[in-house]
């Protein structure tokens, strides 16, 4: 069985209204992300345990938590 993407298929008919209306469903806005640099930092392996268990705790991931704290210092 192939895969299905989720996308719909193109209307098969000849009616140029309907296949029209599929390709304008399916044209999306660019999203306005702004794009990531990665950071790498050494942390004693005691502070990554306590920052892992804030995270859980938080319900956070571990990086949202930092970029977090850090926009609060530079702000």
């Amino acid at each position: 069985m192939p895969k299905r993407s989720g996308i719909p298929r193109k209307p098969s008919d000849k009616n140029n209204s309907a296949v029209d209306t599929w390709v304008q469903e399916r044209v999306q806005e660019p999203t306005s992300v702004e794009k990531m640099k990665r950071l790498t930092i050494d942390v004693p392996e005691s502070l990554h345990r306590q920052l892992k268990l804030k995270s859980v705790a938080e319900g956070e991931t571990m990086a949202d938590l930092v970029r977090g704290w850090i926009e609060e210092k530079i702000q």
